[in-house]
């Protein structure tokens, strides 16, 4: 879990280092919250997906808790994280790239 070490620095550098970056530094602050919220959860409950069929089974801290209900609720919160994660990226890139072809919300 080296992201543990790393995300204070970094999230450090973000909110306090990068006044040229103006609003972009919220966006790209946000999507690095949910990636390391998404990478600290699938350390946590480590989900193996059962491919080809829709199945997933978790191996992580825990495993031995609960009956299937719990495995639904760490996979239903894994897909949340995964999700929020995924929208924040797309913001990201969205803003960047209306950035770089700001013609394209002038048409």
């Amino acid at each position: 879990m080296i992201s543990w070490l790393i995300a204070p620095l970094y999230f450090f550098v973000v909110l306090t280092q990068s006044k040229l970056l103006g609003s972009f530094k919220w966006l790209l602050f946000n999507y690095s919250l949910w990636g390391f919220f998404l990478t600290t959860f699938m350390g946590l409950v480590k989900p193996i997906f059962l491919t080809p069929a829709f199945a997933v089974i978790h191996i992580g801290i825990f495993q031995n808790i609960g009956s299937y209900l719990s495995t639904f609720a760490l996979i239903a919160i894994l897909v949340a994280i995964g999700t929020t994660c995924m929208g924040g990226m797309v913001s990201t890139l969205t803003y960047r790239y209306l950035m770089v072809f700001p013609s394209i919300l002038k048409d």
